[in-house]
């Protein structure tokens, strides 16, 4: 049984790097996790559509470029994020 002290959906301190961030599933996901207290890294193709993206969630949301069908990019947007953000703790692949 959880505790009126313990909330499952808390993610505060916690930083999440979301593909295909900058729009659809991906950003629904990226607004309910800055919600429950996450900063989020939004990833995705389009520069543009992604810094929207985040600018409309607010100072806990940052954006980085990549393509994840091209796995040498994976490690640079893991460093983006955590240059924005520190260790990513959690991720999702649209």
């Amino acid at each position: 049984m959880i505790s009126d002290r313990e909330d499952p959906f808390c993610l505060i301190g916690e930083v999440a790097l979301i593909t295909g961030g900058g729009t659809g599933l991906g950003l629904a996901v990226a607004r309910q996790m800055a919600l429950a207290g996450a900063k989020v890294v939004l990833a995705g193709r389009r520069a543009a559509v992604l810094k929207e993206a985040a600018a409309g969630i607010g100072p806990q949301a940052g954006s980085a470029v990549c393509d994840v069908t091209r796995l040498k990019g994976a490690a640079a947007v893991v460093a983006r994020a955590g240059a924005l953000f520190g260790l990513v703790a959690r991720y999702s692949v649209r």
